[in-house]
């Protein structure tokens, strides 16, 4: 009897230490525990979830897990903004929240690498958007302009009350579904060796289970790499916004992989 009380004692510890670590959902969404955070989604170049003990920026005062990668180009920001249990419960406790008001509002990354082929995954909710016009919100390229020597994009766009945003390069995505207060993962697999590989994706995490938002994936996206245009250099938030649009960002974990 003494035996089997021991067996299962030591099974129920087992069971506990294992989901204390698990890591909730296809998406691969984790719980942060303090300092650098636990990232989803790692990818192999790079992975920023806001959350360490390095500048984000030169002469700034926010501390990213990289040092001094992001450039403040236009606007006021917030890193290391501290997100709400509601709906980031299970991201990282930090973010990069950007709030754009009629105006352009906008970070750069660089990501320090010129790469043709890449994945590029990043984690975002919207407190309130109102956009009037379709404008970008993600742009990646080879030049410390965004627009220029373009990779992708990614564009949000609100027809009378119904939030919809797209990616695009070489060729653009359907328009798919996005809304308020819900936690989203975006995917932009580009391939430009193998374009047919080539893929953007959707989902909606905010359950704790990251499942595809109606149209995703898409596979008509395609980066492109025409001008000598790569992966490194990222630009977040409102690019070129202009009268009527009006968005609050919260970002969370960017990372850089190989593309599938």
């Amino acid at each position: 009897m003494t035996l089997i009380r021991s067996f299962l004692v030591f099974l129920l510890l087992t069971f506990n230490a294992y989901a204390g670590n698990l890591i909730v959902g296809t998406g691969g969404m984790g719980a942060s525990g303090g300092g650098a955070c636990s990232t989803p989604s790692q990818g192999e170049h790079y992975t920023e979830g806001f959350e360490g003990s390095t500048a984000c920026y030169t002469a700034g005062t926010e501390v990213c897990e990289n040092a001094t990668a992001w450039t403040v180009v236009d606007g006021t920001q917030t890193f290391g903004y501290t997100l709400p249990s509601t709906p980031l419960s299970l991201l990282c406790s930090k973010g990069l929240r950007i709030n754009v008001n009629e105006a352009s509002n906008y970070v750069r990354l660089d990501e320090g690498t010129a790469r043709a082929d890449a994945k590029i995954i990043f984690y975002f909710y919207l407190t309130s958007s109102s956009a009037g016009t379709d404008h970008n919100f993600v742009s990646i390229g080879n030049s410390t302009t965004q627009g220029s020597s373009r990779w992708g994009y990614a564009t949000i766009y609100n027809n009378a009350g119904t939030i919809t945003m797209r990616c695009g390069g070489g060729v653009n995505s359907a328009w798919l579904p996005i809304a308020i207060e819900k936690v989203y993962k975006v995917t932009l697999n580009g391939n430009t060796t193998t374009p047919a590989n080539s893929f953007m994706s959707v989902e909606d995490c905010s359950s704790g289970t990251c499942t595809d938002v109606d149209g995703s994936p898409d596979t008509d996206f395609r980066a492109t790499v025409a001008g000598g245009a790569s992966a490194r250099y990222q630009f977040y938030g409102g690019l070129a916004a202009g009268a009527s649009d009006i968005t609050d960002f919260v970002f969370d974990v960017i990372s850089v992989g190989a593309a599938d």
